[in-house]
């Protein structure tokens, strides 16, 4: 029987492959989190990777600049297809800020690495994004050369074997006709509505706008105001779409509509235009709003002043939440300094302040790797809510964890001793009173049979 997980995954992947992206970004931020929780890493960047390339499909450029960043501490680490995938997903989101120069460099980053691992079906949309640069740059010589390139690829992995890669012929019909080869363009532009639904395609909005430039440029104006109108129609539920065809339908309806309906339709667009950004400076300031009111200044309230982690009170805001989140069994993890009164009374507060922090950033390194909830729970104790398989592992992850802590030192010499108690729970619902008092007896065995040890709670 599939697990949850592994249904989740596919309804994602499969949403994404079918272009459905409305059906995919209601899933994906949950996907991401599952795989965070299960540690697969793997999946993880794949789905971030699909996750910006989604929403810039989709022409919302924030949250995919927002997706590439989190992964911009990590890709260097990652398989050499992660890393041209997330190169050339880097160069178009600049290509659409029109930073046309970090698009390039990005560009030809990812197609050197392309090339050296044979990755003709990317290779062939860097060759595609190239195009566009040199477009852009008006050196159409230049962007046919790298277009023939993507042509070539293009039929070397039989790409159209069902439906032609639209974005291609749309660019290679816009060079056509700034070349005046109208006569080419027409031809490409039959033999691109040859192919039945071809409306679908989620790239041929590109084929449209060039058809309409063709159009436009032959004095075709009235072929070009019903096309887009027709457009328009279309996706007049779909706000991002509809803005797409509105500025070209503008610029036509002045060569077709009389001058008193042309002016109404500008006024209506300038109106429009005005609502749009009306709506974009309110999301933005609530989005500050929201930012200073709830997810900084709570946030200070979060933080331990000493050692800048998250504080007790944290675990009592948000715990409930994240144990009702959490998909794998949970272990409760609390530990301590060893004759830590005999630390301060020895050298001082300072010093005793010193192991706290040390203790807190060694920890949460290491917790922050298992996807725990790690707090400093007060004085020189700290626990965490970690998502762990099985007993056993929990068992490797206390050695490791303790290990790792007894390896560091303070006062120039001494070293590190701590004593850890643990519970494990693997039947929702989990409870965090029970979880901590069980965690807590565990420690309370361990310090009175020596200390420098791990026990984990057994029930009697």
């Amino acid at each position: 029987m599939k697990r949850h997980t592994d249904v989740l995954f596919q309804k994602v992947n499969t949403h994404y492959e079918a272009q459905q992206y409305p059906q995919f970004f209601e899933l994906i931020d949950s996907a991401l989190l599952l795989a965070e929780q299960e540690g697969d890493m793997e999946t993880v960047v794949d789905f971030t990777l699909k996750k910006a390339a989604a929403y810039f499909h989709f022409s919302d450029y924030e949250i995919a600049i927002q997706a590439l960043k989190d992964l911009e501490s990590s890709i260097d680490d990652q398989s050499d297809e992660a890393r041209i995938r997330y190169m050339n997903l880097k160069a178009a989101v600049y290509g659409a800020l029109n930073d046309l120069e970090s698009c390039y460099r990005y560009l030809c980053d990812a197609k050197t690495l392309a090339e050296e691992q044979q990755s003709f079906e990317i290779l062939m949309v860097i060759e595609a994004n190239i195009t566009h640069y040199f477009f852009e740059k008006a050196r159409y010589d230049e962007a046919l050369v790298h277009l023939e390139r993507a042509f070539v690829i293009c039929e070397q992995i039989n790409y159209e074997r069902k439906q032609p890669y639209v974005s291609l012929h749309a660019r290679y019909i816009s060079i056509c006709v700034e070349q005046k080869k109208f006569e080419e363009a027409r031809a490409r532009i039959a033999y691109i509505e040859s192919y039945p639904n071809i409306e679908k395609q989620s790239y041929y909005k590109y084929f449209v706008k060039a058809v309409v430039v063709y159009e436009c440029a032959l004095q075709q104006y009235e072929r070009a105001y019903i096309r887009l109108q027709k457009e328009m129609q279309r996706f007049a539920q779909n706000e991002r779409m509809y803005d797409y065809f509105y500025e070209q339908f503008i610029d036509v309806a002045e060569h077709v509509e009389p001058l008193e309906q042309y002016i109404k339709t500008l006024e209506t667009y300038y109106e429009y235009i005005l609502e749009q950004q009306k709506q974009q400076q309110q999301q933005r300031a609530e989005r500050i709003d929201m930012y200073f009111k709830v997810d900084h200044l709570e946030e200070l309230t979060w933080l331990d002043a000493l050692t800048q982690i998250k504080n007790r009170r944290y675990l009592q805001d948000r715990a409930s939440d994240w144990l009702n989140e959490v998909t794998t069994p949970v272990a409760a993890i609390i530990f301590d300094a060893d004759h830590f009164k005999k630390i301060n009374d020895t050298y001082g507060h300072d010093v005793g302040d010193e192991v706290i922090c040390l203790m807190a950033k060694c920890a949460a390194a290491f917790f922050d790797k298992h996807k725990a909830l790690f707090v400093r729970y007060g004085g020189d104790e700290f626990l965490a809510l970690c998502p762990i398989e099985n007993e056993d592992k929990l068992i490797l992850l206390l050695q490791t964890f303790q290990s790792m802590m007894h390896a560091q030192s303070y006062a120039k010499h001494e070293t590190l001793q701590i004593s850890i108690g643990a519970t494990f729970h693997d039947e929702r619902p989990y409870h965090l009173n029970q979880l901590i008092h069980e965690a807590d007896k565990a420690l309370y065995s361990v310090k009175q049979d020596g200390r420098h040890r791990f026990s984990i709670y057994a029930s009697s």
